[in-house]
């Protein structure tokens, strides 16, 4: 999945070791997206790989 490996790589780079740090982050950038339950799924994975 290429979604996964461009997640992994932004979270490597940026330091980001919580789901939260990732919210806050789109929160900043995407103030009015929605964030979906598949993203934040993901995201939890990737996390706690």
């Amino acid at each position: 999945m290429r979604d996964g490996e461009d997640i992994r790589l932004l979270l490597d780079r940026l330091r980001i070791t919580s789901a939260a740090g990732v919210w806050e982050i789109v929160a900043r950038y995407f103030p009015a997206e929605t964030i979906t339950d598949r993203s934040r799924l993901l995201v939890e994975d990737l996390l706690n790989q």
